[in-house]
Formats: C-alpha cells, sequence, structure tokens
C-alpha cells in the first residue's frame, strides 16, 4: 500500500505583505514562520505521510506556507 501523501508549500519570503482580512498586522517573523512550518512536516513526515514540498515564489506573499493531505 502506498503512503499518505502531504503537499506542502514553503514559507514566502513576502509572507510580511500578505493578505489579511480579519485580524490585525502584526510583524512576522520569516525564520521563525519557516522554522514552525519545518516542525508542521516533521510531524506529518512522523505520522507516516509522505511530505512532497514545493518551493514558495518570494515575489508571491500568499503562495504559502499551505499544506494539503
Amino acid at each position: 500500500m502506498l503512503p499518505a501523501v502531504a503537499i506542502t508549500g514553503d514559507v514566502s519570503a513576502s509572507i510580511a505583505d500578505c493578505e489579511l482580512t480579519h485580524v490585525e498586522r502584526v510583524p512576522i517573523d520569516v525564520e521563525v514562520a519557516r522554522a514552525q512550518h519545518q516542525l508542521d512536516e516533521r510531524a506529518l513526515t512522523a505520522a507516516g505521510y509522505l511530505v512532497e514540498h514545493l518551493d514558495a515564489d518570494a515575489e508571491m506573499p500568499d503562495s504559502g506556507p499551505w499544506i494539503i493531505i
């Protein structure tokens, strides 16, 4: 049987410019966000998922992070 797959997108370098609709803007630390996202990916791997990681587009602040299971 094939493992379940989780497709993840990296945190964009321009995430601080992302769209916000329901919360006040606060500073986003890109390195902290990337570290948190890596922890999510490791948790998925530990849970038995095959993680397929896609790079973010630095020109698109809303291109990541995301996870599709």
